[in-house]
């Protein structure tokens, strides 16, 4: 006890010997605990400090510079996750404008990086990407691995919203780098989860499962429970979808994390997608069908309430099986010709974006190529200017007047090869664009050819289901019902509501085809140019059979007598001589 009261009163004397030492202490460790709830996500609680000390501290002759900088960085994390861009953007040009004027270096690219991120917010993709590519040298020259990887990973992002992958992968990866060396984990985890579905939605099956394991392994070295269920929901949902089967094991592993997920911190979209991939996995299995359908339901809502349109297909796709076990077709018609309508408007939205992308990606290159000749002209201003002195000293007048006349005559053919040179770069990137646009219009031709073809495959399946009901002893008002579904699948022709527009879209991608034929062949039939149009787009025999609604036999006929129309020998390739017409 004496040893205690000792050491008390040691400090107590020292302390009232050297009070302005204990002041900067106080006020140091003040803006340590304000920097410390940034680092953790509390800016509400870091403001409450900030206010409670400053003036204690500035009558204590701290820097008022650096308390107010220390405001301004709570004022503007905090205005950018309520959304409050313009409050943002005022207090990030405060906070920039006094680090620069202190040399604050590390708080100066934070907060540059701050900008980076109201940038992306705002919508201004451009000056996103140019800020953190700006910011990138810089950053490294700092050393600051962790700013580095946030960074990067940002522009991995930036790229992915775009649908340019192979950029978004070459970021994803670095940040994935610096952030193994830093053992980050989080940061890992959320990065291989993002790759594993970016190679999802590239159809990279195999790739997007072998991600989604290393992103749980990752998850799993922390022990961070909410983010393990999450990737391990992501892992055997895809293997699911790729043909693979799910244990009731891993199930069951699943289902003891609900806890977990439901008390996490993930955001609402990860929860979200969680919960509708447990669902489907619980439907599969047919493990506790109330509780998948009571997932399906509430997580219906927040999809719509976020606007998160690929979960969305996936809770459509889930209640076709649900529906499907509990023996109501009507209901997975229902639910399948939604999923078909969203999927066909999410890939339309995918080509939009993708298209977006490369303007983007053009308006960037246009901003550097405007540098890159502004730079250029400033040296060759430069070099001009310096032998205009030498020139002047040593030559005169004569000399001058003839530099002058050569200058003009210079900038002449300069102005004429850039012109030229804008010419063709125009002519080629309309070229490229034009190429894209045609790309873009055969994918859209392909994606509704495929729905069409899904479409009449479900037709059938159902039909053949219903017959077999038919004949069980059912009420005959229910074999009523089932006859008049029976007999509106039979007259339902999809295609032949849908081929004006169906032609429309492949006159786009081959707009000369049809018109040629019919010159050259007249007595052609409205059934022979389709069986020409469906050649052409390289379908077998077999979709050919699904697309018509006849058999396949039919289709050979039909081939038979079209090259007797065509003129084509036995040995003649209906195929080759159509592709290359």
């Amino acid at each position: 006890m004496k040893f205690y009261k000792t050491i008390f009163a040691i400090i107590t004397f020292l302390a009232y010997l050297s009070p302005t030492i204990v002041y900067t202490q106080d006020c140091g460790l003040f803006y340590e605990q304000a920097q410390a709830f940034l680092k953790e996500s509390k800016p509400q609680k870091a403001l409450q400090t900030w206010l409670k000390n400053y003036e204690t501290c500035l009558q204590k002759k701290q820097s008022a510079d650096t308390l107010w900088l220390s405001y301004h960085q709570v004022k503007f994390i905090t205005a950018l996750k309520e959304m409050q861009l313009d409050t943002a953007q005022k207090h990030i040009n405060l906070a920039l404008r006094i680090a620069k004027k202190n040399n604050l270096t590390a708080e100066c690219l934070s907060i540059e990086f701050s900008l980076g991120l109201l940038y992306i917010k705002q919508k201004k993709i451009v000056q996103a990407i140019q800020q953190y590519q700006t910011l990138l040298p810089a950053i490294q020259k700092e050393k600051d691995k962790l700013l580095e990887s946030k960074a990067l990973h940002n522009l991995g992002l930036i790229y992915m919203d775009l649908y340019q992958h192979e950029a978004a992968t070459s970021y994803l990866e670095q940040a994935q780098k610096i952030a193994l060396e830093q053992k980050d984990y989080i940061t890992i985890g959320k990065i291989l989860m993002q790759l594993s579905e970016m190679h999802q939605l590239l159809g990279r099956s195999k790739e997007a499962i072998n991600f989604a394991k290393e992103a749980s392994e990752a998850y799993q070295k922390i022990q961070a429970k909410d983010h393990i269920a999450s990737a391990l929901a992501r892992l055997h949902f895809f293997r699911f979808r790729s043909g693979e089967q799910v244990s009731r094991q891993d199930l069951d592993t699943l289902l003891a994390y609900l806890p977990a997920i439901e008390e996490g911190r993930g955001g609402k979209i990860t929860k979200n997608t969680t919960l509708i991939n447990i669902a489907t996995l619980m439907i599969a299995q047919k493990r506790d069908l109330a509780k998948a359908k009571a997932l399906l339901d509430k997580n219906l809502l927040i999809c719509d309430s976020l606007k998160l349109p690929l979960n969305k297909s996936h809770i459509l796709l889930a209640y076709t099986d649900w529906y499907k076990i509990q023996n109501e077709p009507e209901k997975v018609y229902e639910y399948y010709e939604k999923y078909t309508r969203l999927k066909e408007q999410i890939a339309n939205e995918g080509s939009r974006l993708q298209l977006n992308g490369l303007k983007v990606l053009h308006e960037i290159e246009q901003h550097a190529q405007q540098i890159r000749e502004l730079t250029q002209k400033q040296e060759i201003t430069i070099l001009w200017t310096w032998l205009w002195a030498v020139l002047a000293v040593f030559m005169a007048v004569f000399v001058v007047g003839v530099w002058i006349l050569w200058k003009q005559r210079l900038k002449l053919a300069e102005s004429k090869l850039q012109e030229q040179y804008l010419t063709i770069e125009n002519q080629n990137l309309l070229n490229e664009l034009l190429e894209e646009e045609n790309a873009l219009k055969a994918r859209e031709l392909t994606t509704s050819t495929m729905h069409i073809i899904q479409k009449n495959e479900l037709l059938e399946q159902l039909n053949s289901e219903i017959n077999p009901l038919l004949r069980q002893d059912l009420p005959e008002e229910t074999k009523n019902s089932l006859r008049s579904l029976r007999n509106s699948l039979r007259e339902n022709d999809f295609f032949e509501t849908n081929w004006d527009d169906f032609k429309r879209r492949f006159e786009e991608v081959s707009p000369h085809f049809l018109q040629s034929l019919k010159a050259q062949f007249p007595d052609l039939t409205p059934n022979d140019l389709r069986q020409c149009v469906y050649i052409k787009m390289n379908l077998s025999r077999k979709e050919i059979a699904q697309f018509s609604k006849v058999n396949v036999e039919a289709v050979k006929v039909a081939r038979n007598r079209l090259k007797k129309k065509l003129g084509l020998g036995a040995t003649d390739e209906l195929d080759n001589f159509l592709n290359g017409f």
